[in-house]
């Protein structure tokens, strides 16, 4: 309600858990299973901005911030460790409870900073890294 008052157009979608009941508006606003990647990708495309929202508590970066950098799109976010990254530019990242809502249409109509391909890179292969050799997906074993 806030983000339509203020002019700007979204789209926010929260996959439910089975540990939570969801009423009303809430309810509307979630979907029962993960989208597929492509298609988050599509929309991403299509759009200005990405919002990244973390829990309190929370450490380190979700894919958002590495979406936004690889689409050059504006990420709004409420992690405040963001500003502590090589690629923050407030010109690029809005953080929730550090500005003021109303600056929000004029910065998601600004133009995109490019952020320097050396860090790009460095943010890219970091991850790609991690997701490769974690131990979840079980491809490689490290200790071997």
């Amino acid at each position: 309600a806030k983000l339509e008052a203020l002019g700007i157009t979204s789209r926010v979608l929260v996959e439910r858990t089975r540990h939570k009941w969801y009423w009303g508006a809430k309810r509307q606003a979630t979907i029962s299973r993960a989208i597929p990647y492509e298609d988050v990708i599509k929309n991403i495309r299509q759009s200005k901005a990405i919002l990244d929202l973390v829990q309190k508590g929370q450490h380190g970066l979700t894919w958002r911030p590495m979406e936004a950098m690889c689409f050059r799109k504006k990420l709004i976010t409420n992690d405040p460790e963001i500003e502590s990254y090589s690629f923050f530019k407030k010109e690029n990242i809005f953080v929730l409870g550090k500005r003021s809502l109303s600056e929000l249409p004029q910065f998601i109509n600004s133009d995109y900073v490019p952020v320097s391909q050396d860090i790009l890179d460095e943010y890219m292969t970091e991850n790609w890294m991690e997701t490769f050799f974690s131990e979840s997906n079980g491809i490689v074993d490290i200790d071997e």
